[in-house]
């Protein structure tokens, strides 16, 4: 059991050794990390082995090196789940997120995720703020994924307007800075997309009034005058 262990860990050290050679042919900028990023990535994982061949050698006379190469693997995994955290981000904020993903080498298309798609977020908050800007709030689990959120601008005696893209967050807040003026109502919706591209049920809108806006279509809605 503790070879094939080790085994697998020298597997993951040297697919973080692949990525980060990988990563400085493409450009790590071109999905969205720095030369910073790759360096720091590349060298925790040179250390990661050197920690491990090391650990190997002198196994049977000291466990210090063991842990030590413990230590280094925690790390490198820990920063390998940030950056590739970090590419996926920056490729769903991306008109081609399959290609950012595929350029990365991180994506693993021949094994589905076992993860289901996400439960829909909800509205709990929305309010105008002093300066003009308007502040929501969606609930739900967002470990691992990001939150994305289209906006309706209804203005006064106008059809009610379609939903279109706002942009995507982190989590569940976010602030409006630039509602458009004039508006008799804002509606914002959400719904929370995993990296492997699965993605929850929209929610139910939040809505922020400026005056008398009577909702069409139903729905539970979250208003804010």
């Amino acid at each position: 059991m503790g070879r094939r262990a080790e085994r697998k860990d020298n597997e993951f050290v040297e697919q973080c050794l692949m990525l980060a050679n990988r990563w400085l042919a493409i450009g790590p900028e071109t999905i969205g990390l720095s030369e910073a990023d790759r360096q720091a990535f590349a060298g925790m994982a040179a250390e990661a082995r050197s920690r491990a061949q090391h650990a190997l050698a002198i196994r049977s006379a000291s466990r210090s090196a063991t842990i030590s190469k413990n230590g280094s693997l925690r790390r490198l995994r820990t920063r390998f789940g940030s950056l590739t955290r970090r590419i996926e981000g920056f490729a769903m904020g991306s008109p081609n997120p399959a290609k950012i993903i595929a350029d990365s080498s991180i994506g693993r298309p021949d094994t589905p995720s076992p993860l289901p798609a996400p439960d829909k977020p909800y509205p709990i908050d929305v309010r105008l703020l002093n300066e003009g800007s308007a502040m929501v709030t969606f609930a739900g689990r967002f470990e691992g994924a990001i939150m994305e959120v289209e906006r309706a601008v209804n203005m006064p005696g106008q059809p009610y307007a379609p939903f279109e893209f706002l942009g995507n967050f982190k989590d569940g807040g976010f602030i409006d800075l630039y509602p458009p003026p004039g508006a008799a109502s804002i509606w914002y919706r959400a719904r929370i997309v995993r990296g492997s591209g699965k993605a929850s049920e929209w929610c139910y809108p939040a809505m922020l009034t400026f005056g008398r806006e009577k909702p069409a279509g139903g729905g539970e809605l979250v208003r804010a005058a």
